[in-house]
């Protein structure tokens, strides 16, 4: 059994996939995604899509 998470892996990073996945598909249709530290919460994600 792998007991080693997605978040510890050095090529998927600390977010896991959600946030690479995100990434290329953002790319892919020329949007931009920008992230902020939240106020209240951990952050804001804000997407951009023309």
């Amino acid at each position: 059994m792998n007991e080693k998470s997605y978040a510890e892996s050095k090529s998927v990073g600390k977010h896991g996939l959600g946030l690479k996945i995100v990434k290329k598909v953002a790319w892919y249709h020329r949007w931009k995604v920008r992230f902020y530290n939240g106020e209240d919460v951990g952050f804001v994600c804000r997407m951009e899509i023309k």
